[in-house]
């Protein structure tokens, strides 16, 4: 396989490139800066009439993807998986799985350490989470309801909390958060929790210090969505998003940053297509989109890159 790209991500590991993994909904990413890699899990496909999960992990860095077959948490859609660069290992919470049999929630907890899955434990105190390292008090913030735990569908009077988890151990931080299906960020250099709640009004929910504080979007803001994509940014000192979709259904490709005060809109013309379900992290000062549903309801496994202000699609080509 050759590689081509305007712009690639450094990397430690050369290895022969295979073909990019199959396009599929609700997987999840991280980036592990230790080892320089990119690393996808879970998220499911029809194909021939029939919902696939996968439970292989995918790899990738400069050389192309890598595939490896681990034994683990096996098939699931949205786990959180969020890498932890004090302990230089990836932690995958959760996520659900629906068959013949009915919907499943899990509320286990793995770790991946680029070569093998364990079980951490299996008492993840909240269902179908969000979850985001914080790296100020190194520790990962894990956001998810607690009213119907063992259901697939939200009550109408959902209740959310807020955990550390840390050394492997849960500690409550907040039982008032808002009732916000969380897609979420965490500003370090304003060491704040920030969750859009841009479904039905442009605001931001952000906590620090223990409380949280709604904040009303002034000025130019984005329209009303959901399943958008959202990465926070170090050296920008900025959250991202891209895309979703909004309240009537229509897949978006627009792209903004929160920079704690307003929202700013980007230029997005040649950049990735209308997609909702994508998923976005930062590496190495970029950011990097994977995934989604685009228009028309296709999947896609394309990787794009947002540098130097602009986007580039990274290709694998024959």
């Amino acid at each position: 396989m050759k590689l081509k790209s305007a712009f690639i991500i450094p990397y430690f590991l050369t290895a022969c490139a295979m073909a990019q993994p199959q396009a599929r909904h609700l997987e999840r990413i991280t980036f592990d800066t230790h080892r320089n890699k990119l690393i996808m899990y879970g998220g499911a496909a029809n194909v021939n009439n029939r919902l696939i999960y996968f439970s292989n992990v995918h790899e990738w860095d400069e050389a192309g993807w890598h595939e490896i077959n681990a034994q683990g948490p096996g098939g699931r859609n949205a786990s959180p998986l969020v890498y932890d660069p004090l302990r230089k290992i990836s932690f995958l919470f959760g996520g659900t799985y629906e068959d013949h049999e009915g919907f499943r929630i899990y509320f286990d907890v793995w770790s991946w350490d680029g070569m093998q899955w364990k079980l951490v434990n299996s008492n993840c105190p909240v269902k179908e989470p969000d979850a985001v390292y914080d790296p100020n008090a190194n520790r990962i913030l894990v956001y998810g309801e607690i009213t119907n735990k063992k259901a697939g569908e939200y009550g109408s009077d959902r209740r959310y909390q807020l955990w550390e988890f840390k050394s492997d151990k849960w500690k409550k931080l907040s039982d008032d958060g808002p009732d916000v299906y969380p897609i979420m960020a965490f500003d370090e250099s304003r060491n704040t929790l920030v969750i859009p709640s841009l479904e039905e009004d442009s605001a931001m929910w952000e906590w620090s210090a223990g409380n949280w504080k709604k904040i009303i979007c002034k000025g130019t803001s984005p329209v009303s969505r959901s399943r958008q994509a959202m990465a926070y940014h170090p050296g920008e000192k900025a959250i991202y998003m891209f895309g979703g979709r909004d309240s009537s259904r229509q897949y978006l490709n627009d792209f903004w940053k929160w920079d704690g005060e307003q929202w700013i809109e980007l230029p997005s013309h040649e950049g990735p297509s209308q997609r909702a379900s994508g998923r976005m992290v930062h590496a190495n000062n970029n950011l990097v989109l994977y995934g989604g549903a685009i228009k028309g309801g296709v999947l896609s496994n394309e990787i794009w890159l947002w540098s130097a202000n602009q986007w580039r699609q990274f290709k694998i080509e024959p």
